[in-house]
């Protein structure tokens, strides 16, 4: 025989049934279709005692007796009292201490938290403008402590929000802190600029005019050198996450000529740099990683080389060519191989044929080189040398009476391509190239007449399709222009103001494709500095 319980589940305020869990250890109370709970037990249990649970009340227990009424057959209403509401989970803390720091075409914004899992931020601009920074929420790591902001306006507030969170919590009220937000406001002098504000790199009266070369050895360093005022060999170098050191000498005063000196990164390892010395020799050191620079020594001898006129390229990381204006107007050589000294000078253009101040190279690929120098009579001239052959007999790319004396600049933006520019003799930027299978183009004009000063121009390739060039302005500015494949080139504009270089000196690297740093000597001999990124 068997005895059974019926029951069901009610709110004990309105007395409607609510869905409910009901379990025992002696038996299994079944649901029916209408909604009552049936327990049935055996005989030889004197009682039965049930839990039910429903969500949202107080948990009960309710125990039946065998030989107490209702009938076997009567419905029993069991209650249940709802829970009270749970107290709602403590508010996680937010970041404190939000401070910003302003720099040119930036800002950080910085942040205290302890054992943070992560944050939540958004960035806005007050009022917007098309391309803001981004409104949407961004998450950054709990173990950030700042966030950069680059290419920021000037006169233009941003807002910046930020609220400390929790991983794994399904509890919205729990899983984030309030918001904190600070408002930054960016002065117009401190807006970003696609080019820098110049500054010295080196202070007033450390360079004499005319003379300043940069090389990079990997995207992340850079090294400057100059004649200083003295007639020492001067450097400094910047790498990154740090500032530039503060400059030194490594040739002694009164070892160089004013206006001439190269440097040449043939390794990331290695540095070598070249000058003019004060007697006409053409005077080196060089540097190798983990060493110190060696004692200058002279690779031509005295009298040699007129003031103003030297160039270098490394076409390996074993070979190193040098290539001046003789004292005669001359253009001469001389060559470095890995296990040997270096060769004799020799002239590859004859006496009378360069005007002083004015030569360059070009390696386009290590079998090849190409060097160009302003004529006496102000042409633009032109020698190679292709392995197995000797050098070419010179010849003009730009006629008598184009070039001003002391500024010409080359550049081979692939193995198939040079383009060549000069100061001219009215003061214009003017430029041919030549293209493999072609003839060298008819010199024409980037930039119009009266622009540069005599003795100043340089250019790079940063990438194969575009080229940038520099000069010292007629009044002491420092301008530019470039040229995109497909396009022509820009108006020339000023990227250092009037006044602020000296003439005949300015050189630029691009460490990057996305990156230029131009040097120039200051009216003040400092060495100044803008960059563009």
């Amino acid at each position: 025989m068997a005895w059974t319980r019926i029951f069901k589940v009610v709110d004990c305020a309105t007395r409607q049934p609510i869905p409910a869990f009901v379990s025992s250890d002696v038996t299994v109370p079944v649901l029916s279709s209408s909604g009552e709970f049936i327990a049935t037990m055996n005989d030889d249990l004197a009682y039965c005692t049930v839990l039910i649970q429903a969500i949202g009340y107080i948990s009960t227990s309710h125990t039946f007796l065998r030989d107490t009424p209702p009938a076997s057959q009567e419905v029993v209403a069991t209650c249940l009292a709802k829970a009270p509401p749970a107290p709602p989970p403590p508010q996680m803390a937010a970041p404190t201490q939000l401070q910003s720091h302003l720099e040119e075409g930036k800002f950080t914004v910085t942040w205290a938290c302890d054992d943070c899992d992560n944050f939540n931020m958004t960035l806005v601009s007050v009022p917007a403008y098309p391309g803001q920074p981004f409104s949407g929420q961004r998450e950054l790591s709990g173990t950030d402590r700042s966030f950069v902001q680059t290419h920021t306006r000037g006169n233009q507030t941003y807002r910046f929000s930020i609220q400390r969170c929790k991983r794994g919590i399904l509890d919205a009220r729990s899983n984030c802190s309030d918001w904190r937000v600070i408002d930054i406001l960016v002065p117009a002098e401190l807006g970003f600029r696609p080019w820098r504000r110049p500054f010295p790199i080196a202070p007033k009266g450390f360079a004499s005019p005319g003379a300043v070369t940069a090389v990079a050895p990997t995207p992340d360093h850079l090294d400057v050198f100059w004649v200083g005022s003295d007639g020492n060999i001067s450097t400094t170098f910047w790498q990154r996450g740090q500032s530039w050191v503060n400059p030194f000498p490594i040739a002694p005063r009164g070892f160089a000529s004013h206006g001439a000196v190269r440097a040449v990164a043939r390794t990331p390892d290695n540095l070598d740099v070249f000058w003019v010395g004060s007697d006409g020799n053409i005077s080196t050191t060089f540097w190798q990683k983990g060493q110190s620079w060696v004692d200058p020594f002279p690779i031509a001898p005295k009298g040699f080389a007129s003031p103003g006129a030297l160039t270098a390229v490394a076409r390996t990381p074993d070979n190193l060519d040098v290539f001046w204006v003789g004292s005669d107007g001359n253009i001469s050589c001389t060559f470095w191989q890995r296990g040997q000294n270096w060769a004799n000078p020799f002239p590859i253009a004859p006496k009378g044929f360069a005007s002083r101040g004015a030569v360059t190279a070009v390696a386009p690929n290590p079998d090849h080189i190409d060097v160009f120098w302003v004529g006496s009579d102000g042409n633009i001239s032109t020698t190679f040398w292709q392995r197995g052959q000797n050098w070419a007999q010179p010849f003009a790319i730009a006629p008598r009476g184009f070039a001003s004396p002391g500024a010409v600049t080359a550049v081979a933006r692939n193995p198939d391509r040079l383009d060549v520019f000069w100061v001219g003799s009215d003061g214009n930027i003017s430029t041919t190239f030549w293209q493999r299978g072609q003839n060298w183009a008819e010199p024409f004009a980037i930039a119009p007449r009266g622009f540069a000063s005599p003795g100043a121009v340089t250019a790079v390739a940063r990438d194969t399709g575009h080229l940038d060039v520099f000069w010292v302005g007629a009044d002491g500015n420092i301008s530019c222009t470039f040229w995109q494949r497909g396009q022509n080139w820009v108006n020339p504009f000023p990227i250092a103001p009037k006044g602020f270089a000296s003439p005949g000196a300015v050189t630029a690297v691009a460490r990057d494709a996305g990156h230029l740093d131009v040097f120039w000597v200051g009216a003040d001999g400092n060495i100044s500095c803008t960059f563009w990124d």
